[in-house]
């Protein structure tokens, strides 16, 4: 019954009309109430709040939608139209944003850096034009380190193209490397592309004068001079600049540093300058507090450092994010108030052998790992409004990690979820004792010969590979080549999931002498799969300068690895993996009695982005 017909047939009882008026008028009133609350900022994690959504909105000539930021900083628009709508143009004062329709049926998207308050989205069109979807919201900064650096791996088509398929979509802020300020780099012309799409251009600089590089201490004045002649500084391309790095030194540089950093937004000529740094543990030292309060009342972002590497199990993994992330992260608000609306969480991607691997264990899921690290920016209480999210960096990635990490800024950053972006399990149940740390157990042995398959240590072994942590990876499984046939190591693959992409991978080197830069012949089956060889590929690495054992420096004497890594699609839940000593079943392919070692054997699933 309607509320006006069951008034009009309670006018008899006037008690009864009586009460039921006024409750009718309290439920009204609420209901009022409750609209204007939900058109009100909406947060829907740590740092992005819903702040409109349209649907099925029809547009004449021209129509004004109003929304409210609650900060200044970043603000994300989707427009989605169907193909039969009128061309529909998108804009906030005289910006131009959108441009889209008129017999196209798509999605577009983009970033802009609005103030805090209310801003009018006009919506114009040259006839009549339905909008489908509008969804506005409030998003963390998102920097990438970097712009240019490409990771490892195979690429379906050139970089750019991948950069602009893959990454530019989800990134809105990024850093450049002094190339491309200069002008000498080959994505000079993707960079010009999308330099004038609202998206931030930082650049960095190493952070001289301080105990973290190693020279002299800079004095206030040194530092101001230092900082504003460098070309990456001064260049009107870029918006800003990364200072690199502070690592925590409790050294009066820091606070001249600071004051520079003042100095410098004081100067006309740099007031509009972002000046940021990348930073560890400032917070527990009068030195390192001045300098993050400098950062902090100039409105630069603390882009902090958080290269975290992986546990041997889950219950590990937690309780080491809690001490060094959330435990972390509260020190930061108690002792540098502020400090947590200027940082942009800086979470390592290491994933690429011969540079830095921060996947220690093969076992790990090292996707599940960073999705761990954002899952807790994006809830806990300590990272409450936290200003940005952060990747570092592109060159010590693989091609598949970077996507994985731009998924991670769009599931929490951008679509503002609270749920984990994966539900696979931290250990992957499919292989087991991939580094050989319980000798050959999980594995069946068919060996040539006697004594020519068993497990070693091999001290250093780990290090060379770039593993970030000693001493894993010291452990490996070594064969001896036969001449009569290969030796052969096989395992069952288990809990696939039929339909699913997997990666394989493995790092093999020679036993006796890691400088052999020849490429080991090994062979690798997988039965029962469909492989993928388009994404599938072996890489040779040696180890960095920085990482030295005896007698391999990285540099007159290298330590010499190849990384194996192959696609597959699951057929059915189980599969065997073979790997050999032999090229192929007739043919050995290398020198007989060759001592090789293999280890870093895993299998994860393999993310495959909705673009593809």
């Amino acid at each position: 019954m309607k509320p006006n017909r069951l008034l009009e047939d309670l006018r008899g009882n006037a008690a009864l009309y009586t009460a039921v008026t006024c409750l009718w008028i309290c439920l009204a009133g609420y209901a009022s109430a409750a609209d204007r609350e939900s058109s009100l900022p909406k947060r829907l994690n740590n740092f992005t709040w819903e702040l409109l959504q349209v649907q099925g909105q029809v547009i004449r000539t021209e129509q004004t939608l109003t929304f409210t930021t609650p900060k200044k900083g970043w603000v994300y628009l989707r427009a989605t139209v169907k193909a039969e709508t009128g061309r529909l143009r998108f804009s906030i004062g005289e910006d131009s944003l959108l441009e889209l329709g008129g017999g196209e049926q798509t999605t577009k998207e983009t970033m802009r850096q609005l103030p805090a308050g209310e801003h009018r989205l006009r919506i114009q069109t040259d006839g009549a034009g339905t909008l489908d979807r509008l969804v506005i919201r409030s998003i963390p900064a998102i920097l990438l380190h970097n712009f240019t650096d490409q990771p490892s791996g195979r690429f379906e088509t050139t970089h750019a193209d991948y950069l602009e398929k893959h990454i530019i979509p989800s990134v809105n802020t990024f850093v450049l490397p002094r190339a491309i300020v200069v002008g000498d780099h080959p994505l000079v012309p993707l960079f010009h592309k999308w330099r004038n799409s609202g998206r931030i251009w930082l650049s960095s600089y190493n952070s001289l004068g301080t105990p973290d590089v190693g020279k002299q201490r800079f004095s206030a004045d040194e530092a101001f001079d230092y900082i504003s002649s460098r070309t990456v500084v001064t260049s009107p391309l870029i918006d800003g600049t990364l200072c690199d790095e502070f690592v925590g030194y409790n050294d009066v540089s820091y606070s001249n540093y600071a004051e520079a950093f003042r100095r410098l937004k004081a100067t006309p000529r740099f007031k509009d300058k972002l000046f940021w740094i990348y930073m560890v543990t400032i917070h527990s030292s009068p030195h390192g507090r001045a300098l993050a309060n400098s950062i902090i009342e100039t409105g630069g972002v603390l882009a902090w450092e958080r290269y975290l590497t992986t546990k041997p199990t889950e219950a590990a993994a937690r309780a080491y994010l809690r001490e060094v992330l959330v435990e972390e992260a509260r020190h930061y608000r108690e002792q540098c108030p502020g400090s947590i609306e200027h940082m942009a969480a800086c979470f390592g991607f290491y994933s690429k052998p011969g540079g830095h691997l921060a996947n220690l264990y093969p076992g790990v899921n090292h996707k599940v790992w960073l999705d761990m690290q954002f899952h807790l920016a994006a809830n806990d209480p300590a990272f409450r409004d936290l200003h940005g999210l952060m990747g570092y960096h592109s060159a010590y990635s693989d091609e598949e990690t970077l996507r994985w990490m731009c998924h991670l800024f769009r599931h929490y950053g951008i679509e503002g979820r609270k749920d984990r972006a994966t539900s696979d399990p931290y250990i992957s149940p499919h292989l087991t004792n991939g580094d050989f740390v319980k000798g050959l157990d999980g594995w069946t042995i068919d060996a040539a010969e006697d004594d020519s398959v068993r497990a070693v240590t091999h001290e250093g072994l780990g290090f060379l590979q770039a593993r970030d942590g000693k001493p894993q990876g010291d452990t490996a499984l070594l064969t001896v080549r036969s001449a009569k046939r290969p030796n052969r190591v096989s395992q069952e693959l288990r809990n696939l999931e039929p339909g699913r992409l997997y990666t394989f991978r493995m790092m093999t080197a020679n036993y006796d002498d890691l400088s052999k830069e020849q490429k080991p012949a090994v062979g690798i089956t997988i039965e029962d799969v469909t492989r993928i060889p388009a994404k599938s590929f072996s890489h040779r690495f040696h180890n960095p300068a920085w990482r030295k054992v005896p007698p391999y420096d990285g540099e007159a004497k290298k330590a010499w690895h190849t990384y194996h890594w192959h696609v597959f699609r699951a057929r059915q839940e189980t599969a065997r993996i073979t790997i050999t000593d032999w090229s192929s079943q007739t043919k050995p392919g290398g020198p007989v009695s060759r001592r090789l070692v293999f280890n870093y054997i895993q299998v994860h699933p393999y993310f495959e982005s909705k673009t593809q």
